[in-house]
C-alpha cells in the first residue's frame, strides 16, 4: 500500500541543488508517510545525487528494498514523504494507478500550498545493474517522468539505488554498472548529519524491524498475570471496578486517573510498576478507557476530561465508535470515534508523543497476557497509522487477528480505518 514514509526519526529538510543529484489508488501498496517535519528542522544542502540518497535515511527514519521513496518539495524545500512498494509487474494495468496516485498527490499539495509542487523519486530495488544491463527500472522511471512533466510537475531528481549501485536517471553520463556506493557514504550530507542530529546513518533501520514488538522478560509477564488475574482487577469481559464501561465517560475522576497514569508513562517512556500496567492493560480492554487513553496523545492530560465532557449527543453514556461500518447506512452527519480520528489534521498531532506513545504502548502489547493483548495492539496499529506508516499499522492488524477480542467493535473501527482512509495530512 502507498504509505508517507514519515517520522520514525527528526526529519530534515533537504534541498537538493543540482539536477543530477488515503486517498488510496486501487491496486497500487503504498506503505509510509516518510518523516514529519519538526518545528525546527536541520537544513541539509543537497548538491548531488549522492547528497540526496545520503539525505533519504533522515527524511524517512528507514530503508526499504523494493520500494519507491517520493520526497514532495515546495519550491526548493523538502516536506513529507512517500513510500510506495515498486510494482511486480510494468504493464500499463499496474502501473497507470501508480502514475495517478503521484500525479493526484502532487496536485493536492500543490493546492494547498499555493504554488506548484515538485520531487524527489528514489528507486530502491534489489535488482542490480549487472542483472538490469544498466540502470534497473529504466522503463518505470521513464513513464513516471513523462507523466510528471505531462502533468506540469518538476522532478528535482529520480535516482536508482541498488545493490552494486547507484545512479540519476537524469545522469546521461551514468557507466552501465552505476556508480559507487560509497559516493554515498563520503557524503558530506552524512558526516555532518552525524554532527548535528547524532544519528547512526550507518545502520538505519530496515522498515520491516521498526514496528517489532520489544523483548520482554517472562518473569515480568508472569508476574503482570498475576496482578491482572487477581481478585482486585476484573477480566477483560467484566464489569470495572474503576470504570464500568458503558457510562464511564461520566467519570471525571476515573477519566483524570487513567489519563494522569498514561500521561506519566509517555513521560517517562520507561516500563512503570506492575500495578501502573495492569491499570492501563484494563483501561485498554473498555472501548471508554481506551477512548481516554487515545486521547491523551493527542492532547495534555488535564484537558482530557473536559475534552470527554464536550462529546456531541449521549456519546458520555454510549460511546459511538463507528457509524459508518460495513453494513451500516452512514448518515451525513453524526459524530463518531472513527470520524473523529479521521478528521484529525497532521497540524494538530505531536509526532514526538506519538512515537514515544508507540514505544509505550509497544511494551504494554508484548508484556500483556493474550486475553489483554487486543487493546493494546488495537491503539498501536491506529497510532502507527497516524503517524502515516501504514504497514507497520497492518502489522500490527495481523497480529491482533490471532488474539482474543480480535472481533470486537473497537478492532474493527481501527481495521476500517488503517485499511480504507488516507493517514493525517495525506
Amino acid at each position: 500500500m502507498p504509505e508517507p514514509a514519515s517520522d520514525s526519526r527528526p526529519v530534515a529538510r533537504a534541498v537538493p541543488g543540482s539536477p543530477e543529484t488515503r486517498p488510496r489508488s486501487r491496486g497500487t501498496r503504498t506503505g509510509s508517510a516518510c518523516a514529519t517535519i519538526s518545528p525546527e528542522p536541520t537544513v541539509l544542502h543537497c548538491s548531488s545525487s549522492a547528497d540526496f540518497l545520503a539525505a533519504l535515511p533522515l527524511l524517512t527514519g528507514f530503508t526499504a528494498d523494493d520500494s519507491l521513496f517520493v520526497v514532495f518539495f515546495s519550491g526548493r524545500r523538502a516536506g513529507r514523504a512517500m513510500r510506495i512498494d515498486l510494482p511486480d509487474r510494468e504493464d500499463p494495468h499496474t502501473i497507470r494507478p501508480l502514475l495517478d496516485l503521484l500525479s493526484d498527490r502532487l496536485r493536492a499539495i500543490s493546492r494547498r500550498d499555493g504554488l506548484t509542487a515538485g520531487a524527489g523519486i528514489v528507486i530502491c530495488t534489489t535488482q542490480t545493474f549487472a542483472a538490469a544491463g544498466g540502470t534497473p527500472h529504466r522503463r518505470l522511471a521513464h513513464r513516471i517522468e513523462r507523466r510528471l512533466r505531462r502533468d506540469g510537475y518538476p522532478l528535482r531528481d529520480f535516482c536508482c539505488l541498488a545493490p552494486d549501485g547507484r545512479a540519476s536517471f537524469f545522469d546521461a553520463n551514468t557507466p552501465s554498472g552505476g556508480r559507487p556506493l560509497r559516493e554515498i557514504t563520503e557524503s558530506d550530507i552524512r558526516r555532518n548529519a552525524i554532527d548535528q542530529m547524532r544519528t547512526d546513518l550507518n545502520a538505519p533501520v530496515p522498515l520491516r524491524e521498526i514496528g517489532t514488538l520489544p523483548s520482554v522478560e517472562p518473569e515480568r509477564r508472569r508476574t503482570l498475570a498475576a496482578v491482572l488475574d487477581g481478585p482486585h482487577l476484573p477480566g477483560p469481559d467484566e464489569p470495572s471496578p474503576l470504570t464500568p464501561g458503558p457510562g464511564s465517560l461520566t467519570d471525571e475522576a476515573a477519566i483524570r486517573a487513567d489519563a494522569a497514569c498514561f500521561d506519566e508513562r509517555l513521560d517517562t517512556a520507561v516500563p512503570g510498576t506492575d500495578a501502573e500496567s495492569a491499570r492501563l492493560l484494563q483501561a485498554l480492554a473498555s472501548p471508554e478507557r481506551w477512548f481516554v487513553l487515545f486521547l491523551t496523545v493527542l492532547a495534555p492530560a488535564a484537558v482530557v476530561p473536559d475534552l470527554c465532557a464536550d462529546l456531541p449527543g449521549d456519546n458520555r453514556q454510549h460511546l459511538t465508535l463507528d457509524i459508518d461500518a460495513p453494513g451500516r447506512r452512514s448518515p451525513s452527519s453524526g459524530w463518531s470515534v472513527a470520524r473523529m480520528v479521521t478528521a484529525v489534521p497532521a497540524e494538530a498531532l505531536d509526532f514526538e508523543r506519538l512515537r514515544t506513545a508507540c514505544r509505550v504502548v509497544a511494551d504494554l502489547a508484548s508484556a500483556a497476557p493474550s486475553t489483554w493483548r487486543s487493546g493494546p495492539l488495537a491503539l498501536l496499529a491506529l497510532l502507527w497509522w497516524m503517524r502515516g506508516l501504514q504497514s507497520i499499522a497492518e502489522q500490527h492488524l495481523v497480529a491482533l487477528q490471532s488474539e482474543p477480542g480480535s472481533d470486537s467493535a473497537l478492532a474493527r473501527m481501527v481495521t476500517r480505518i488503517v485499511r480504507d482512509s488516507a493517514p493525517p495530512g495525506w
